[in-house]
């Protein structure tokens, strides 16, 4: 894992498609926390669009979760809150992770639940922040208030942004509110 900035708080960040941690990790000067990052085999989580059967994209899916659990496991020895940063793919693979795990918060810049419609569940509470473009090329608006709303109706905080655009890409705004979500800031 690579590593930049510091603080008590650990956030792992997650590349999107094509990425990888260097490029991720520029984001860490937005926040006061240690953050980490790792890259995912081939610059991909998974296969195929996130909204296909989740089958379709295993195993890869399950292992890039297995990776992501035994990371979070590695921070939790020197942190005591730990906040998961995803972009695109990232944020996918971030919302399903915190789908059924527990983590302080997650950031989903341009992301949905993993899965097809009839797939996707919320098992833990988590406190969330999820923003994207109204016509993200890439992240159906529908796929993006969906989540939010399952995150909602287990308890969690859950913040959203909502723009006007096709844009595929990360806002000032959206870091100001996630930084909300990571601070605690009652919303």
């Amino acid at each position: 894992m690579i590593k930049k900035g510091s603080g008590e708080k650990a956030i792992l960040m997650l590349h999107g498609r094509g990425g990888d941690a260097e490029n991720i990790l520029t984001l860490a000067e937005n926040f006061k926390a240690s953050c980490y990052g790792f890259s995912a085999p081939g610059n991909r989580w998974y296969p195929f669009p996130f909204n296909q059967k989740k089958e379709v994209n295993e195993p890869y899916l399950s292992k890039s979760l297995g990776v992501l659990h035994e990371k979070i496991l590695e921070l939790k020895k020197s942190h005591e809150e730990i906040y998961l940063l995803g972009f695109s793919q990232g944020a996918c693979l971030a919302l399903e992770y915190a789908s059924k795990n527990q983590v302080n918060g997650v950031i989903a810049f341009s992301g949905g639940l993993i899965g097809e419609d009839y797939e996707l569940e919320v098992k833990t509470r988590n406190d969330v922040f999820i923003g994207c473009s109204e016509n993200d090329p890439f992240i159906p608006l529908d796929r993006a208030v969906k989540s939010a709303e399952l995150f909602k109706e287990k308890g969690g905080r859950v913040l959203t942004l909502f723009y006007p655009g096709d844009t595929h890409f990360i806002t000032d705004e959206e870091i100001k509110l996630a930084n909300k979500i990571i601070s605690g800031i009652d919303i």
